[in-house]
C-alpha cells in the first residue's frame, strides 16, 4: 500500500532530504496528486522532475502514472473504511454496543481458536532469537506493538519493507511472523508473497481468513463477525505477548 511506502521513507530519510520532502508532501496531498502532473509535484517540493522521477521508481513504481493510480487506490480504500458507530445513536449508546461487540468477538475467538497451533507459534517465538514481521495497511501498525514488547524478551525485532525487497540475511533459528487481517495482502501483491514464501526461513502467518493458500505455518483466527477482525487479531496479539510474559518470570522469578 503506497501509505506504507511513504512511512517507511518517513521513517528511514532525514528532514532535510529529497526522499522526506516529496514523501511528506505526498502524505499529505495524496488526495490530490491524481490530477497532478510530475512537474506539479516537483514545483511543489522544490525539486527536479527528474528527482520526482527517482523517487517514484525508489518506491518500486515503473512510472508515475503507475504511482498516481497507487494514490487514487489508497483514497478510494478509505472511502471503504468501516464505520463503526451509528448516526442514530449517541456516544454513550455507540460506547456501550461497540464494547458488547468487541466483547462478543474476543469471546468467540477464545471458545473457538486452535490452542494446540497457537501453543506452536509461541514456541517458536520463544526459541527465536531474531523475529522479522511483514504487514501491510491497518496491519502495519502491529508492527510497532510487537517489535517493542518483543524487545523487551530480549529478541531482536526487525519490520520487513512493505515490498519484501530487501535482502534479508536469514539464519537457521530466526522467524518471520506475517499479519494479515482479512488476506488482502494474498490476494492484491501475489508477487510480494511468492517472495516471502521462497525466504529461507521458518514463517508463520496470523489471519481471520480461513482459505488463504499458503505453504507455511498458519494460525487462523476464528471470527463470527467480520467488522471486528482487527480486533480479533489484535486479542490474539496480546494472547501470545502475555504468555511471552509469563514464559520470562518462569525463567527470571
Amino acid at each position: 500500500m503506497i501509505i506504507d511506502k511513504l512511512n517507511d521513507k518517513l521513517n528511514s530519510n532525514d528532514h532535510q532530504s529529497t526522499a522526506y520532502i516529496i514523501s511528506m508532501y505526498v502524505k499529505k496531498n495524496i488526495d490530490k496528486i491524481y490530477k497532478m502532473t510530475i512537474e506539479d509535484v516537483g514545483a511543489q517540493c522544490f525539486v527536479s522532475k527528474g528527482q520526482v522521477s527517482k523517487y517514484v521508481k525508489s518506491l518500486g513504481f515503473n512510472s508515475y502514472g503507475e504511482f498516481k493510480t497507487a494514490c487514487l487506490e489508497y483514497c478510494d480504500s478509505l472511502t471503504r473504511k468501516k464505520v463503526l458507530f451509528s448516526k442514530e445513536l449517541s456516544l454513550i449508546e455507540n460506547s456501550f454496543y461497540f464494547t458488547s461487540s468487541i466483547g462478543k468477538i474476543i469471546k468467540f475467538v477464545s471458545e473457538n481458536i486452535d490452542y494446540s497451533i497457537l501453543n506452536n507459534i509461541i514456541k517458536d517465538i520463544s526459541r527465536s532469537k531474531r523475529i522479522y514481521i511483514y504487514a501491510q495497511g491497518d496491519s502495519r501498525a502491529l508492527c510497532n506493538l510487537i517489535q517493542s514488547e518483543f524487545s523487551t524478551f530480549y529478541k531482536e525485532v526487525f519490520i520487513c519493507d512493505v515490498d519484501f525487497l530487501k535482502e534479508y540475511t536469514f539464519k537457521g533459528n530466526d522467524l518471520l511472523i506475517i499479519l494479515s487481517v482479512n488476506g488482502q495482502t494474498f490476494y492484491y501483491n501475489k508477487r510480494i508473497i511468492r517472495r516471502i514464501e521462497s525466504a529461507n526461513i521458518n514463517m508463520w502467518l496470523i489471519t481471520c481468513q480461513q482459505n488463504i493458500d499458503f505453504s507455511k505455518n498458519k494460525l487462523i483466527i476464528p471470527s463470527n463477525n467480520q467488522i471486528y477482525n482487527e480486533y480479533a487479531l489484535r486479542h490474539i496479539i496480546d494472547i501470545i505477548i502475555s504468555e511471552l510474559r509469563l514464559e520470562q518470570t518462569r525463567k527470571f522469578p
